[in-house]
């Protein structure tokens, strides 16, 4: 699951390695557990997969945290 995690912040444009240093270890930790707990792994892979509709916004327990680090944000490339 932790490889979910990293390709749905690497499509958001978040540098994982930044996320955890600006973030920290606890913060990282539980949304890796998020993730591998979600129960949205059907939505969550449509939208890796570029199909069209599946926007993390609408199903993904993380995103809420993740689009503070989004491009241009916190952590953004």
């Amino acid at each position: 699951m932790g490889l979910r995690f990293s390709a749905v912040a690497e499509r958001l444009g978040i540098r994982l390695s930044r996320f955890q240093r600006e973030a920290g270890d606890v913060e990282f930790e539980y949304r890796l557990v998020t993730c591998e707990l979600c129960r949205a792994t059907r939505d969550c892979d449509c939208h890796l997969q570029g199909e069209v509709g599946y926007e993390p916004a609408a199903f993904c327990p993380n995103y809420p945290t993740l689009a503070r680090y989004w491009r241009g944000g916190v952590v953004g490339t």
